[in-house]
């Protein structure tokens, strides 16, 4: 797995800069794996970026992703606009 390619990218597109956004603050990931049965080598980066209470996790396994990708992840956060 591409792990300093990708992983970090997780709390990039979180703070949004703008908006402040933490890890902590994620709800939801989406996870897709060109090769499902790397789904440990996965777990164990998440869980380097994610601590209990963890975010819902959805993993699937996909044919192929854009720009020959090994795995890819749609990150949810909660962003107050109060």
């Amino acid at each position: 797995m591409a792990r300093r390619r990708t992983a970090p990218g997780w709390s990039a597109a979180v703070s949004g800069r703008k908006r402040g956004k933490r890890l902590t603050d994620v709800i939801r990931v989406n996870v897709s794996l060109i090769d499902i049965n790397r789904f440990a080598e996965m777990d164990a980066i998440y869980c380097e970026y994610f601590s209990e209470p963890y975010p819902t996790r959805n993993t699937i396994g996909v044919r192929e992703l854009w720009g020959g990708a090994q795995v890819g992840f749609d990150v949810w956060a909660v962003v107050d606009d109060g």
